[in-house]
């Protein structure tokens, strides 16, 4: 995904997991901290992301630096806790 500095969209992190994470307390990894997602479906992980310069962000925005940011997808499952691949949201100046 890219995303201009000053911009704000929800960012569909796709994922895989051995079993049914719906319902369960999904968090995201960015910037050194971890972040509830807004939205859980069958195949995606869904968060608002924005960038460095967007303004009014909405409580839970994830603010992202310039660059690229690799995300990380938690599924918190007792006694499990599953850590997959995210994806990267690239901010740029454009």
């Amino acid at each position: 995904m890219i995303l201009n500095r000053a911009g704000r969209e929800y960012a569909y992190l796709p994922y895989t997991a051995d079993e049914d994470v719906t319902g369960l307390d999904v968090e995201v990894f960015a910037n050194g901290a971890w972040y509830g997602a807004d939205d859980v479906t069958a195949t995606d992980v869904i968060v608002l992301v924005a960038g460095p310069d967007a303004a009014d962000n909405p409580p839970g925005t994830i603010v992202l630096v310039p660059g690229a940011n690799r995300l990380l997808v938690r599924f918190p499952d007792n006694p499990e806790v599953i850590v997959r691949d995210g994806g990267v949201v690239n901010v740029v100046d454009y």
